[in-house]
């Protein structure tokens, strides 16, 4: 007899949960953007396009940061490579942005995924700087985005939209940047 109870309470217990994980993956899905077939080429067009005016606006934003020479017909398969991988990150971290803005994942994951997308950003930019000069430029730009992205965390936090970790998490991120702008000038003078 209590058996059959036990079982069938787990059995309900169970079944109970199925409505509620599948309005969570219901409520997920909704926030990804619409699939488009690739010979839809008005809206990869547009896809395009968005990209280009964004990476625009963070290369004004952060100029030693996000702009670099075009290469010329002269530069090695290293150089080429290095050039490539910087645009990769670039990228990277324009679409870990978009992330975090509409929250397509868990605040958290989202935060250690931007981080780490900027910081190999960070890692491309310095493996293309030519003078010394250079080095210290880009880190004060990525001290800026990273200001920039700590406030935004800062705001969603103290709306509720994001944990405490994350806050912490960006705060870290920006204290790392700033020791590391510091020892790049003392380098720098020396």
């Amino acid at each position: 007899m209590y058996r059959r109870t036990s079982v069938s309470l787990v059995l309900i217990a169970s079944l109970s949960i199925i409505p509620f994980t599948l309005a969570i993956c219901r409520h997920t899905s909704a926030r990804q953007p619409p699939q488009r077939e690739k010979g839809d080429s008005s809206f990869w067009h547009e896809v395009e396009q968005n990209e280009k005016e964004e990476i625009k606006a963070l290369e004004e934003a952060f100029p030693a940061l996000y702009k670099v020479k075009a290469p010329t017909g002269k530069d090695d398969e290293l150089s080429k490579l290095l050039l490539e991988r910087f645009y990769a990150a670039r990228k990277e971290v324009r679409w870990r942005q978009k992330d975090w803005e509409i929250g397509m994942s868990v605040p958290r994951i989202r935060g250690n995924l931007l981080a780490d997308a900027n910081q190999e950003l960070l890692k491309s930019r310095l493996e293309l700087v030519e003078k010394p000069e250079e080095e210290v430029a880009v880190r004060e730009d990525f001290v800026k985005a990273l200001k920039e992205f700590e406030k935004l965390v800062k705001r969603n936090s103290a709306n509720g939209k994001t944990d405490a970790a994350s806050f912490d998490r960006a705060h870290y991120v920006l204290l790392d940047a700033e020791v590391q702008l510091v020892k790049a000038k003392r380098k720098f003078k020396k």
